[in-house]
């Protein structure tokens, strides 16, 4: 399989983007674009030891690129002036979570230099590298991070590197060694394309009079273009580059492409309701699979008293999301209305992560950790707030689904093979519980699906469901489409979390917050369904 690597910078993108797709063009069998899952690592370091390094743009360009890529649809790893040791360590963690995903992007801000032929990038307590050939043991090389994506499982690996400035350690080195400025030529194999800020062994201007280097500033007006190709973009932004430098900095790139890349696609092509990502989804959407309706019988004679009487319901067609709603997914809500903070960023709250008196959140598996951890602490409330502010935002119809949809979808629908769990028997292939949660959270997505495609319905957080809870629901259940009791003092969980045994994680368990559904906590968080 080929390896794309792909050098170049993404800047942050504006509002209208929300109405376009993002992706890359398919070449033979790649992913379509939109449905490819992407990591990023982004690492800016401005704040070194040596006074003569101090830059002045590199956080905010990381901070820029962390938005445009979340946007775009990557979860990301964020660092800010790394040491060497938690510079390499961020890099191999990196490289480890990358054979979950099918798009990996790297991304750098801060001083790099050449040594040797080799390309290095600078961590922030290198306050005096010495000589040329002690480089390798002082810096973090390029290479490390490309070997390390070419042994992933990725299709797609992005590097982004701004960092092509001044050697500020070229008076350490002496006549040691030839000194070059900016970085060496790239050898880049078939199949990629290798883009600098600037030319080789030439450096690229931090532009201190702006909040960005001078090449993404001028990148930012074309990245927000949809279907506009990898290498007409590159094009444009060096022309305007080279031309705000007084012809004094030109970008260069070496091109061995198999394929046009784009990072935004907008296409009016609607897919297969099976297909793993509608088109039409914003970059906060959360991804939804196609649920067929029919009929089956919900509850268990083998169960706790309230799942009884087994009783036969027939749904309608709906999408429910593939995933339970991600920190990421719900921290734009919370930033668009400025309200509905989940408590460990609830201003004042005493489980604060940063400045709560109480560490709860930090450790059990907090979930600050990463966009894609399921979203906790919020209450049944919060969780309708969101649906809302989903619909209102798309125009589309979100809510939280019924205990019959949640069942009937954790069943595996009409592909249903009648597991005990949501695609397994085996709970912990499927979940994570408390046997093999290690008393956290986890990223979701990381177990085996069901038999729709849907994951961690079984174990990682409970999920609300919009009905009322009632231990006796189910003798006077409706045969279709049921919503539950009339009124109640507690609202439907369903799926176990990680704190719980696996039989809370049974298809047909069903369990409630026992007295209010404002109750906020590490175990609670949920996933939404679409109306066709």
């Amino acid at each position: 399989m080929k390896k794309l690597y792909v050098f170049l910078w993404l800047l942050l993108l504006s509002e209208q983007l929300f109405a376009q797709s993002k992706g890359m063009v398919p070449i033979g069998t790649k992913t379509p674009a939109g449905t490819e899952r992407r990591l990023a690592l982004i690492v800016g370091n401005k704040d070194y030891q040596d006074p003569d390094a101090v830059l002045k743009n590199p956080i905010n360009d990381a901070v820029a690129m962390r938005n445009a890529l979340q946007k775009l649809g990557f979860d990301v790893l964020y660092y800010t002036n790394l040491d060497r040791i938690s510079f390499e360590k961020a890099v191999d963690d990196f490289g480890a979570k990358l054979n979950k995903y099918d798009v990996g992007l790297f991304y750098y801000s801060g001083h790099g230099i050449q040594a040797q032929g080799e390309n290095y990038l600078v961590p922030v307590d290198a306050r005096s590298i010495g000589t040329e050939a002690v480089a390798n043991y002082t810096c973090v090389n390029v290479g490390r991070v490309l070997a390390l994506m070419e042994g992933s499982q990725a299709e797609t690996n992005l590097v982004f590197l701004d960092a092509c400035r001044n050697n500020p350690f070229k008076k350490s080195w002496g006549g040691k060694g030839a000194v070059q400025q900016g970085f060496a030529i790239p050898i880049n194999p078939p199949g990629t394309c290798v883009v600098y800020a600037t030319s080789a062994g030439k450096t690229a201007d931090d532009n201190v009079a702006s909040k960005n280097g001078l090449f993404t500033e001028n990148l930012l007006q074309y990245l927000s273009r949809p279907n506009m190709s990898l290498s007409s973009i590159l094009n444009e932004t060096r022309k305007e580059v080279y031309k705000k430098s007084n012809k004094t900095q030109l970008p260069e790139d070496h091109v061995k492409l198999l394929g046009d890349f784009y990072f935004l696609v907008s296409s009016g092509v609607e897919p297969k309701p099976e297909s793993k990502r509608k088109t039409d989804l914003l970059p906060y959407e959360p991804e939804m699979v196609f649920v067929a309706g029919g009929s089956f019988d919900m509850g268990s004679n083998d169960g706790e008293s309230n799942e009884k009487p087994v009783h036969r319901v027939t749904l309608g067609d709906y999408y429910i999301g593939k995933y339970e709603v991600t920190v990421g997914e719900y921290l734009a809500f919370c930033d668009a209305t400025k309200s509905h903070y989940p408590e460990w960023l609830e201003a004042g709250s005493k489980y604060h992560i940063e400045t709560g008196s109480i560490t709860y959140y930090k450790s059990k598996g907090y979930a600050r950790g990463s966009v894609r951890l399921p979203i906790v602490g919020v209450s049944w409330n919060d969780a309708i707030a969101y649906c809302k502010w989903l619909s209102s935002k798309t125009g589309k119809s979100y809510r939280l689904p019924t205990e019959a949809e949640w069942e009937y979808a954790a069943r595996g629908g009409k592909n249903s093979e009648g597991y005990i769990c949501a695609g397994s028997n085996d709970a912990e292939s499927v979940g994570w519980i408390r046997s093999n949660s290690g008393k956290k959270t986890h990223e979701v997505g990381d177990k085996k699906a069901n038999e729709l495609g849907l994951y961690d319905m079984s174990g990682n957080v409970w999920e609300w469901c919009g009905d009322w809870y009632s231990d006796s629901y189910y003798s006077s259940s409706a045969s279709s489409n049921p919503t539950g009791p009339s009124n109640g003092t507690a609202r439907v969980l369903r799926g176990g979390s990680w704190n719980y045994d696996a039989q809370f994680g049974r298809v047909a368990g069903r369990f409630s917050n026992s007295s209010e559904y404002e109750y906020r906590i590490t175990l609670y968080g949920f996933r939404v369904v679409l109306v066709p």
